[in-house]
């Protein structure tokens, strides 16, 4: 009599486990959208990398002290939204449309993404 309400409590138990641990993955999973974490980590550092690249663009053009902003939206689809902010006092709109340019040459290499560039 013991060993059947062992076995019952322990295949109980092991089933509600099972079940909790297949709920927190699917959690996981739609909390980011439907892509890995591992993914949004490299997307992270991609465009930590885009940023540096600007900021030395900027230092190379004599601007040392910009601000550099990048901001994202997601999109249920996946794709991304890039938003590039520069701050800088004394960059006049011919250099920003010469930034501008300069700035969408360097890629940033998230697929399904587009950028855009302001000036503040």
């Amino acid at each position: 009599m013991k060993k059947g309400i062992l076995f019952w409590m322990t295949t109980i138990i092991l089933a509600t486990v099972i079940f909790m641990s297949v709920g927190g993955t699917a959690y996981s999973m739609e909390k980011n959208n439907g892509t890995a974490p591992g993914i949004e980590k490299y997307y992270k550092e991609l465009e930590g990398e885009f940023v540096g690249e600007v900021k030395l663009l900027l230092c190379s053009e004599g601007y040392t002290n910009a601000g550099v902003m990048l901001t994202k939206r997601t999109f249920e689809d996946g794709s991304r939204q890039y938003k590039l902010n520069i701050h800088h006092r004394r960059l006049n709109e011919s250099r920003q449309e010469e930034m501008v340019n300069m700035i969408e040459d360097m890629v940033l290499d998230v697929p399904d993404s587009s950028i855009y560039v302001t000036f503040d």
